[in-house]
């Protein structure tokens, strides 16, 4: 069945290695099935998924795979931390602004009611909108606020929208 995950004997083992992952996870996305279960009262309870159990044992393989060659790689370890350092430093920044100076003018324009709303509540609460605003950010969102709140980066005006 994965015979094709085998390295090629010349050629791009990086672009090998990435289709084969791509087959394995297809594989294992395709291989589940829904099905619905009558009589639930909640109807984002009324599903059963399928999943083979070759796919299961599968996706317990993969998962090892990941943690040794990628999870546990230093690599990884150094950019965690560095994402700790940014997450903090955010934090930080956001904090003192909503918290301190009672101004929502860091948030995104589209956040800024929910900032507004919890720093009427107190401290807490406006701590907590904090927590909860660095939690919506993907990795690269936090990235790229880092760099425009430092000045680091070259923006525009539609960065704030």
């Amino acid at each position: 069945m994965y015979s094709k995950i085998l390295p090629p004997e010349s050629g791009d083992e990086r672009a090998h290695r990435k289709q084969a992952l791509r087959d394995v996870l297809n594989d294992l996305i395709t291989g589940v099935s829904v099905s619905s279960r009558p009589g639930q009262e909640r109807e984002d309870f009324a599903w059963d998924l399928g999943v083979p159990s070759e796919s299961r044992i599968l996706s317990l393989l993969c998962k090892s795979v990941v943690w040794e060659a990628v999870i546990t790689d230093p690599r990884v370890a150094s950019m965690s931390t560095k994402g700790k350092e940014i997450l903090h430093e955010l934090f930080n920044l956001l904090r003192e602004e909503l918290v301190e100076r009672k101004s929502c003018a860091l948030f995104p324009r589209y956040y800024r009611p929910i900032a507004e709303e919890c720093l009427e509540k107190g401290e807490a609460e406006a701590t907590r909108a904090v927590c909860n605003f660095l939690a919506l950010l993907t990795d690269m969102d936090a990235l790229r606020m880092q760099a425009l709140l430092r000045g680091s980066k070259a923006s525009s005006i539609f960065d704030m929208l």
